[in-house]
């Protein structure tokens, strides 16, 4: 189906390390699960980058305290981290 095709390259375009939600925005923990998932759904998430996946959601990991962030270097908070563990599930 093309539809299902067209969905699945947009999405393998939105990586670039983690994933993005739109183009031209910076990757953002959360969309490994929104994007990620998707993926899985129109089998194409072995075409991603699992190891640029999980390597973006440690650079938001805070090691201290606890919890993923929203990009590296700012605040966890429950909701990053939980969708940051569920698109590490994924892969």
């Amino acid at each position: 189906d093309k539809g299902v095709e067209s969905l699945r390259g947009w999405c393998l375009k939105r990586q670039v390390g983690g994933f993005q939600g739109r183009s031209g925005k910076d990757a953002d923990t959360c969309y490994s699960f929104w994007i990620g998932g998707t993926l899985d759904m129109v089998e194409g998430l072995r075409f991603s980058d699992a190891e640029g996946t999980k390597a973006f959601a440690l650079r938001c990991e805070d090691l201290i305290n606890g919890g993923f962030s929203k990009v590296p270097g700012t605040r966890t908070d429950l909701l990053h981290s939980y969708m940051a563990l569920c698109g590490y599930s994924l892969q």
